[in-house]
């Protein structure tokens, strides 16, 4: 991000998102057991012990688009994953 960033600026931002799993449908495809295991899983794994919502997410995304100087940056929505090491 912070090289795109440069190259590309000041005429465009560039972020990311970088979210831990999330139950969307982009899931629908995989088992229910399978699924509600995984779901399990990250709860576990999470220190908020919870996994994010859709509408979550997309808070971030909207943060990353409508701060206009924002440019560069990885937005990790993860619940605190990233804190594990």
């Amino acid at each position: 991000m912070q090289g795109l960033a440069v190259e590309l600026s000041p005429g465009l931002r560039v972020n990311a998102i970088a979210p831990t799993w999330t139950d969307t449908p982009l899931w629908d495809a995989m088992g229910a057991d399978q699924r509600e295991s995984t779901r399990r899983h990250f709860e576990a794994v999470i220190p908020l012990r919870r996994t994010a919502t859709i509408d979550e997410l997309a808070m971030g995304y909207l943060f990353a688009m409508e701060n206009g100087f924002l440019t560069g940056q990885t937005i990790a929505i993860d619940g605190g994953v990233a804190l594990r090491g």
